[in-house]
């Protein structure tokens, strides 16, 4: 305890010592994707339309007139009404894109417009080229036609949306399926925990003692790419499933040596770990992730925690913090072991982190919960991945640490 006590004393002279260590800026892996809202795209989709509501009234307003300056007047006043009822229509637009509905009929809409516009045009040039008059019969007969294609076109669209949910929802069985089995393996897991402590409390020896099997299926990750099909490729996610099946597996393995007490370290290993992990997803927001997927409602935030912008601010305020702290502990823990590259079995990272909450008041205020000790793991680790720039004492490449040259001299 006396060389930890003199360790931070040293560790603080040196960051006061250090007049730019606030300025340092520490980027993130995790993409920060903030949504403010669903503002931008219906305000998109509003001047695209009002762009085509206005280019078609002018072009009617200029074949009929026979005058730009005239059809220029004509047009001012749907303008003015335009950008009073602009609010009213985002609003609209805002509710209709949060529940994907403009998402989906948006080509309703814009396909017989644009082909609008394309035949008035059409028409104008062969009035024009002609010096006839438009007869009733040419504008019944265009409008019997144009009526035809808005048919046609409106009923291949709709069987195509139902074909498309059709197909959609055949994806979304099987991410159900994928869901189905994760918590079928975790209340299964949880089943094996307590007959564990069952079986220590009454002393019952293993050997008499029958435990099934975890259920899991060796082609989960057939269902998962159903998931990525939808949502598209997202590699933290599966790595996280990769980790959660493989468990379930070691698990599996010892429980079919008939060792209930080592399949119950394996898997209590395990969800330590997740406490330690700077993956950008754990077991749970793996599953809300998966359960995101099953339905359109959005109801489900499939957001990371560590992604979220105030986690996000506090690891950067944390690492200009204590960069120095995490730089001189291992260097000293190197020198002191004797140690110029860490290897498999030195889970220093870790180490790191337990001193770090163990030491400072501060950490301890903002860390209160065991999987918050993930953010204190990201911290270590983005620290670590700056060495190879700012550190000339040690260095931190694919996992290890490692004396530089000029500090093991």
């Amino acid at each position: 305890m006396r060389w930890v006590n003199k360790m931070i004393s040293v560790f603080k002279k040196e960051a006061e010592d250090t007049e730019d260590i606030n300025s340092w800026i520490f980027e993130q892996d995790i993409k920060q994707i903030f949504m403010k809202g669903y503002e931008k795209k219906p305000k998109t989709i509003l001047y695209v339309i009002t762009f085509f509501l206005l280019l078609g009234v002018f072009l009617c307003c200029y074949v009929y007139y026979k005058s730009i300056w005239k059809a220029v007047v004509a047009v001012f006043f749907p303008v003015i009404v335009g950008i009073i009822a602009g609010n009213v229509l985002l609003k609209i637009l805002s509710w209709l894109w949060k529940w994907k509905i403009v998402k989906m009929y948006w080509p309703v809409v814009v396909f017989p417009m644009i082909a609008l516009i394309a035949v008035i045009l059409f028409i104008n040039n062969i009035q024009l080229e002609s010096n006839l008059p438009l007869q009733k019969s040419d504008i019944l007969g265009f409008c019997g036609d144009y009526i035809v294609f808005l048919g046609s076109f409106y009923l291949g669209y709709f069987i195509y949306c139902q074909d498309r949910e059709k197909r959609v929802e055949e994806k979304r069985s099987k991410v159900r399926l994928l869901l189905a089995q994760v918590e079928n393996a975790n209340t299964e897991l949880l089943r094996m925990n307590r007959l564990y402590r069952y079986t220590k409390r009454n002393q019952i020896p293993e050997e008499q003692v029958l435990m099934q099997p975890i259920p899991n299926d060796p082609n989960w990750m057939i269902l998962y790419l159903e998931y990525e099909s939808l949502k598209g490729t997202n590699s933290d996610l599966k790595n996280t499933l990769i980790l959660f099946f493989d468990n379930i597996a070691r698990v599996n393995d010892a429980i079919g040596k008939g060792k209930l007490e080592t399949a119950v370290k394996i898997n209590e290993q395990y969800i330590e770990g997740l406490m330690y992990s700077t993956q950008k997803y754990n077991e749970l927001e793996a599953i809300t992730c998966l359960m995101g997927a099953c339905d359109d409602s959005n109801f489900f935030n499939t957001k990371s925690w560590l992604e979220r912008k105030e986690t996000v601010d506090l690891i950067n305020e944390l690492c200009r913090k204590y960069y120095l702290f995490i730089e001189d502990y291992i260097y000293s823990w190197l020198l002191k072991y004797e140690k110029k590259t860490t290897t498999e079995e030195d889970d220093l990272c870790r180490e790191v982190t337990d001193w770090l909450l163990n030491n400072f008041p501060e950490i301890q205020e903002k860390i209160r919960f065991p999987d918050q000790k993930r953010i204190i793991s990201r911290v270590v680790f983005d620290c670590s991945c700056k060495f190879s720039q700012k550190s000339k004492k040690v260095d931190y490449v694919w996992g290890e640490y490692s004396l530089k040259e000029i500090s093991a001299v």
